[in-house]
């Protein structure tokens, strides 16, 4: 498949004319397809891909016939190749696309619709580029070697009204020794409000033998305006341009895109700079006013920019820009808020307290200067009902945070896992691993913060009390199987108990701990067990993720 054509084959229409409250221009001719550059694509149509044929339009958009045969009918294909040795076969135009479809003519004598569209929701004074892809299928030696030639129309239709706004044609397209593809267009100003257009492309050709055509890849994108222009630095003043918002000072080609007023359209400016930039970095002389700075003999007792031309010799001249400024003295003013413990230094003086403080200072450039500093002060304190702590793994303790200095204080605790609230001033502790807490005070009109770091010890968890007897009898006394523990477990993950002989007489997944009635109810299969000792083996869940194993025997007796 060919690649896209940046051709128009087509002729310059004729004038701009009115079109509702705005303007637009067709251009239809043997030029570019924009004279500027492309912008988005609005509207594609490509008709897709498959085996052959593919499916018919929708209602509306051709007047022509659905199928093959004879003329006024048209085909939706793959293959161009559909009347023996008469057409030419060659796939659609869209680059990359097996088995992509287009359109195929087998035009009539009268002025039918080839393809028609309303393009909706387009920009007032903008410029737009409707076009498509045609080719004539017919072979040289058809119709005796005088086939007649396709020739399209297109015309612009106002869809409110159903008048017609413009219309221009392609001319003949004539025969070649293969498939050729050509874009051929329209391109259009819409007016301050226009906001809608309809376009149809109808048949402009006689009847007789020939006129049989395909398309494709229709298509309605932007066309930016577009701007070249050269220059040598050493033409341009400070050796440098300011294009938009981009200055360039170097050889080179740059592109910018400039959004047009009231339009959707960017105006494309390529800007291609010569020479070599004769600018060198600006030197800046800083005196005190009263006094005076001399450079190169002369004195100076204002400020000034001024540039100096220090070389003649290269393709450009060289120069020098000077800036001096005679600085006034100067008057500065700081608003610091300060936490408390905090400090501040100005100059040689270092302030803690609030208050309005005046120093006579030197700029960098050793003029008087005078800076008036002025001071707030906030803070906060914090303090904990505990310091450093040993807890046993799932015990929990209450903490109690207090402030003082602030009228509004906030908390935070880190990690905050290890609280029942993190920004409380009274959680509830239950830390799972030994190491450093923290509290921390926040002063929240200011931000000021105070903290208190506290050391945390967790014991590991190891206390566990199974008993080794119970009497199901049912008298209401020890009657079942229990398991004892501390908050550092949280639950049985399994439990197994066997007889003297290796048989599974009970077992049980996911059970509570210390709760009532308890787990064995000393039955097997709905049996009082014998009297005897059993064995149990059970997994324990503690609090911190891990589990524990916990073997051992029991005695039933009644």
């Amino acid at each position: 498949m060919r690649s896209v054509s940046s051709f128009f084959l087509l002729e310059f229409s004729g004038p701009i004319f009115l079109f509702l409250i705005g303007i637009l221009a067709p251009i239809v001719g043997h030029a570019q397809v924009c004279d500027g550059s492309f912008g988005a694509i609005i509207f594609s149509e490509d008709f897709g891909s498959g085996p052959n044929p593919g499916p018919e339009l929708p209602a509306g958009s051709t007047t022509y016939t659905f199928g093959l045969g004879a003329g006024g009918r048209y085909y939706v294909t793959n293959d161009s190749g559909q009347n023996g040795t008469l057409w030419h076969s060659a796939p659609d135009h869209t680059p990359d696309d097996t088995d992509g479809y287009m359109l195929l003519f087998d035009a009539s004598a009268d002025a039918g619709v080839f393809f028609q569209t309303t393009l909706d929701e387009l920009c007032p004074n903008t410029t737009y580029v409707f076009s498509c892809f045609v080719a004539n299928i017919v072979v040289p030696s058809a119709c005796g070697g005088g086939s007649r030639e396709p020739d399209l129309r297109f015309t612009l239709v106002d869809p409110g009204t159903g008048a017609t706004l413009e219309t221009v044609t392609t001319g003949s397209i004539p025969v070649s020794a293969s498939l050729e593809w050509n874009e051929y267009g329209i391109t259009f100003l819409t007016g301050q409000m226009q906001t809608s257009v309809q376009i149809v492309v109808t048949n402009n050709a006689p009847g007789g033998c020939g006129n049989d055509l395909v398309i494709d890849d229709f298509s309605l994108r932007l066309c930016n305006p577009l701007t070249e222009q050269v220059f040598d630095l050493c033409d341009l003043p400070g050796g440098n341009i300011t294009v938009g918002g981009n200055t360039y000072n170097a050889a080179g080609t740059y592109e910018d895109q400039i959004p047009l007023f009231n339009s959707c359209n960017d105006s494309t400016v390529i800007t291609t700079l010569t020479g070599e930039n004769p600018v060198l970095p600006t030197i800046n002389f800083i005196f005190c006013a009263g006094d005076s700075v001399t450079i190169d003999g002369q004195v100076y007792f204002n400020s000034i920019n001024f540039v100096d031309t220090i070389d003649m010799t290269g393709p450009c001249p060289t120069v020098q820009p000077y800036r001096i400024v005679s600085q006034e003295p100067q008057t500065i003013v700081n608003d610091v808020f300060l936490c408390f413990g905090d400090s501040l230094l100005v100059g040689p003086s270092i302030y803690t307290e609030a208050g309005m403080y005046v120093d006579s200072l030197l700029t960098t450039a050793g003029c008087d200067s005078v800076v008036i500093t002025n001071i707030e002060t906030a803070g906060i304190e914090v303090q904990l009902n505990v310091s450093d702590l040993t807890l046993e793994l799932g015990e929990t303790i209450p903490l109690q945070a207090t402030s003082s200095l602030s009228t509004d204080p906030g908390f935070s605790w880190s990690p905050p896992a290890a609280f029942s609230c993190s920004d409380c001033p009274n959680p509830i502790f239950q830390p799972l691993q030994s190491g450093t807490y923290t509290l921390t005070g926040i002063d929240q009109p200011s931000g000021c913060t105070d903290s208190i770091l506290f050391e945390v010890e967790v014991l590991p968890c190891i206390n566990v009390f199974v008993p080794n007897v119970f009497s199901p009898n049912r008298d209401g006394v020890n009657d079942r199987f229990q398991v004892f523990t501390k908050p550092c477990y949280s639950g049985i993950r399994e439990i197994r108990i066997f007889d003297r002989w290796g048989g599974l007489v009970y077992e049980a997944y996911d059970q509570p701990l210390n709760s009532s009635p308890g787990l064995w109810d000393g039955t097997i299969a709905g049996k009082v067990a014998p009297a005897g000792i059993y064995v149990y083996t059970m997994t324990l869940q503690v609090v911190d993720g891990s589990t524990q194993q916990q073997n051992g025997d029991v005695l039933v007796l009644y």
